[in-house]
């Protein structure tokens, strides 16, 4: 914690003058602060955007089953297969966001937005399969990631602000539908 005026860490400056307070809330102060917490904000929108496309179908299972023309029970399936996907494939994603970091987050963001896409296709239950199906692979990728993206991008001392602000984008994309 910066002492009496001091430039430690993360210095929060309001009209020039030091401001204790915001900077030990928030933790930035300088460019080079605002600069590291972009990747924080950029993957609270990827965990966001997952969880929107996991439960676009839940709330209009009905309307969705007239839509494409199948059964309700096909159209919940487009939701349930998330989470029986992560079950499986948790573990297996976490060994390679260990092993390369930056290369497996890229493969779940772009798995992620290939499966929003592909829903954009056409509108037919099986390019909605597909997509939910890229997205659900995607997802542990994305998910596992939160505490190594924090760990990461956040100084030290602030990895405990960081892992929070990503964490609750999963559930604000659950609230977005």
């Amino acid at each position: 914690m910066p002492q009496s005026g001091q430039a430690r860490g993360a210095l929060s400056r309001r009209g020039g003058r030091y401001d204790p307070a915001v900077s030990a809330v928030v933790g930035v102060g300088t460019a080079d602060d605002l600069r590291r917490w972009r990747p924080v904000a950029a993957y609270a929108m990827l965990a966001a955007a997952t969880q929107l496309l996991w439960l676009t179908f839940a709330p209009l299972t009905t309307a969705s089953a007239h839509h494409y023309h199948v059964s309700e029970t096909a159209i919940g399936w487009l939701a349930e297969i998330f989470p029986l996907f992560y079950v499986v494939l948790a573990l297996p994603a976490g060994r390679l966001l260990d092993r390369a970091f930056h290369r497996w987050l890229a493969v779940g963001a772009g798995l992620t937005a290939l499966g929003g896409l592909a829903r954009l296709i056409a509108p037919d239950f099986a390019w909605a399969l597909l997509g939910q199906l890229l997205v659900a692979v995607g997802q542990p990728l994305v998910l596992n990631a939160v505490t190594k993206v924090a760990a990461n991008i956040c100084r030290r001392g602030y990895a405990r602000t960081g892992s929070p602000s990503g964490q609750p984008a999963s559930s604000s994309g659950c609230c977005w539908r």
